[in-house]
Order: structure tokens, then sequence, then C-alpha cells
């Protein structure tokens, strides 16, 4: 082999060794910074209605309910319930949430049969599961 071709084979091959060390070593970082920079704070689940967001359909009123995770850790089966009270009677909706990462917004619909804004809507969170 000419000396020639021996050296940009050397060359070739050095390339091929620095980018696959920057390679590794930036997944390698970027997985420790993941697990350092993330918390450790159990689920914090919130949830409420807005009724700018309420719509007219078919049957009843459709009505967005709006649940966040302000926790570090992912919350599961959420149980919500969307109260409303109507000239002294009262109707429960219940909402179930599968899961909701840590730090996230999820959006649920809940179809009541009266209208929200002539009544007493509530949304209140019944449960949850966190794992550790």
């Amino acid at each position: 082999m000419s000396p020639q071709r021996r050296s940009s084979r050397d060359l070739s091959e050095l390339i091929t060794l620095v980018l696959s060390i920057v390679i590794v070593a930036a997944l390698v970082g970027g997985v420790a910074f993941v697990q350092l920079s993330s918390g450790d704070r159990p689920p914090v689940i919130s949830a409420g209605a807005s009724l700018d967001e309420m719509q007219r359909v078919v049957g009843g009123f459709q009505l967005e309910v709006v649940v966040r995770n302000d926790g570090d850790r992912a919350a599961e089966a959420i149980r919500l319930v969307v109260v409303q009270e109507v000239e002294g009677r009262t109707s429960e909706h219940e909402i179930e949430i599968d899961f909701l990462a840590g730090g996230a917004v999820a959006r649920a619909t809940a179809i009541l049969r009266s209208d929200p804004r002539r009544s007493t809507v509530r949304v209140e969170v019944r449960s949850f599961q966190s794992r550790n």
C-alpha cells in the first residue's frame, strides 16, 4: 500500500473515531442532565373549567376541563368530578385521565345538560395514583 493511501486511511479512521466519541459523550451527557435536572416532587393535581370555552352541542353543553400536574412525578388514574348545581339539584359528571406526566397539562370535555352559565359549576379532583 502506498504511503499516500495509508495516510488518507489513517485520517478517515481518526475522523470516524473522534465523531464516535463526540456522539457517545453527547448521549451520556444528555442522560446525566435529564437525571440531575428532574425533581422528585410528588404530583400536585389541579383542575378547572372555563365557561369561555363552552359550546352548545346536540343534547347539552360541551365544557372544557383543564387538568394540570404541577409536581415532578407522573400521576395515573386521575378521577375528576364536574359538579353542576341547577335550581337546588346537583348532578355529577365523572372524568378519568389515565396518565399525566409531571409538569403536563391535559384537556378533557364534560357534556352538561343545563347551561353552565346559568348554574354553579365546579371541578373536583377525587383521586389519583402516583408511582415512587
